[in-house]
């Protein structure tokens, strides 16, 4: 009979490597996104990914060397995650808004 904890160890261990090798694919998804664009969107996407990727690269350290002290600035960083794309969806055109053929007005005489 095995050792529970030590199974659980074990778990855990392909758990938090399966999440890097994970994490490290979506990191390479966003610097492609971030380096070719070709809009400022795609870019303001891939840098949101980034900043995603990293407070899940913080969160994962802290689990493997168990401690607490990345926690503020974890914090920190969602709160700029959230508050960029905020400030970006902000500032753009409402035509950029609206490149779907679905969200253009009609333009002949069926508005009903």
């Amino acid at each position: 009979m095995s050792d529970p904890i030590s199974t659980l160890q074990a778990i855990r261990d392909v758990v938090l490597v399966l999440a890097g090798v994970l994490f490290t694919a979506a990191a390479l998804v966003g610097l492609y996104r971030l380096s070719k664009g070709p809009t400022t969107l795609d870019r303001a996407v891939g840098s949101d990914l980034m900043l995603g990727v990293l407070v899940a690269g913080l969160a994962i350290e802290a689990e493997v060397n168990r401690h607490a002290t990345s926690l503020p600035l974890m914090l920190v960083l969602t709160l700029v995650g959230f508050a960029g794309p905020v400030a970006i969806a902000r500032y753009i055109p409402d035509a950029a808004r609206h490149d779907s053929p679905d969200d253009r007005p009609s333009r002949g005489g069926d508005h009903g």
